[in-house]
């Protein structure tokens, strides 16, 4: 039936955003772990030796987070506008699908369909996740640069380039906010989501007609009724 086949769907389509969330978390926390490493061996005691290319990355982020949080990995995670949607985002996923676990979605349905509703909180936190523009990307690596007489590349950075000579022939690589998209990946599913709730509510109006009751064994009561342009299939 095309409703069963709507719930299959809608477990499969919650299953790949699990696995998709619980991918990203660890990734998001590998790195946490990775910038305590870099500040504390690289940024609090410089002796410690040349420091690693990705340093790079971690000082341009302290132009992009708040004054006051800098490099600290902590405030990077739970005081930035991407630390504390992430978390929001991460608590209203986790109770959905935990309460949608067959015994409490039959035992509490209540629950169930309540806790449900936080997908909206999961959704506005994640149009707004990237709304700081945390993430690093370079600013100077066009397709297009020029090679002196030395081999040296002037004005931009070149990855490809300047992975394959020396580091002195290039120039610094620079870095700026990446611009959020994210919210781009939502505007197609809302917009569905929100023209079939708007078809819902004008449905909701139309008159419904009880044809029949009918007092079954066991408290069960039968309705049957009829509504214009729907038809049902037990």
């Amino acid at each position: 039936r095309i409703l069963d086949k709507n719930l299959t769907f809608h477990k499969a389509v919650a299953w790949m955003i699990i696995a998709a969330s619980a991918m990203h978390i660890m990734a998001h926390y590998y790195n946490y772990e990775r910038i305590a490493a870099i500040v504390r061996l690289h940024l609090l005691d410089p002796k410690e030796g040349p420091r690693p290319p990705n340093l790079a990355l971690l000082l341009a982020m302290e132009d992009l987070v708040p004054s006051g949080t800098s490099l600290n990995p902590i405030a990077v995670c739970l005081v930035t506008v991407a630390g504390l949607t992430g978390h929001v985002i991460t608590i209203a996923l986790f109770l959905m699908v935990t309460s949608s676990l067959e015994f409490i979605r039959r035992s509490y349905f209540e629950i169930f369909w309540y806790t449900h509703h936080l997908f909206a909180i999961f959704l506005l936190g994640l149009a707004f996740h990237q709304y700081q523009q945390l993430l690093p990307v370079q600013s100077n690596g066009e397709d297009a640069f020029t090679v002196g007489p030395t081999g040296n590349v002037t004005g931009t950075h070149p990855p490809t380039y300047c992975s394959l000579v020396l580091r002195e022939k290039c120039a610094a690589a620079k870095f700026k906010g990446a611009v959020p998209l994210s919210w781009t990946c939502m505007l197609g599913g809302l917009t569905i989501y929100i023209v079939e709730r708007v078809i819902r509510f004008i449905r909701s109006l139309q008159r419904v007609v009880l044809i029949k009751v009918v007092q079954h064994p066991s408290k069960t009561i039968e309705f049957q009724m009829r509504k214009k342009g729907f038809h049902a299939e037990a």
